[in-house]
């Protein structure tokens, strides 16, 4: 009977899955602007992320049409810190990526406000620093 009961709990330890949940939309759809109409449990924003380990928001304007451009999705990264914002440039893109690792749907936007005025500032006054 012992035997029974450890087998039946390391198979129910195999079916729990790694994956982390991530927030997935782009500015094509009205509800994911810097602030998330979603909630945890909306399957339509919500995506299990198999082989990754962390979770994006990149909120870029466009250089040219100055169209503003909100992105959330799954990512994998290497580096050892949970969060971290950065300056994002990419093509005719400008604005800031942030991501968080090993915590489900962090990308939601509402954490990483702090980080995203400090970065906004620096890009802004770094025409005048160079």
């Amino acid at each position: 009977m012992k035997s029974l009961v450890f087998a039946l709990s390391f198979l129910g330890f195999l079916s729990v899955g790694t994956a982390i949940k991530c927030y997935v939309c782009n500015n094509g759809d009205p509800n994911c602007g810097e602030t998330l109409a979603a909630t945890a449990d909306d399957p339509a924003y919500v995506q299990d992320c198999p082989n990754t380990n962390g979770c994006m928001k990149i909120d870029a304007t466009h250089i040219g049409t100055g169209h503003r451009m909100i992105i959330r999705k799954c990512l994998y990264t290497t580096t050892e810190q949970n969060e971290k914002c950065a300056v994002y440039q990419q093509n005719q893109l400008k604005g800031q990526h942030c991501y968080c690792k090993d915590k489900d749907l962090c990308n939601a936007g509402s954490g990483m406000s702090f980080n995203f005025f400090i970065t906004m500032a620096l890009v802004f006054f770094s025409r005048w620093l160079l």
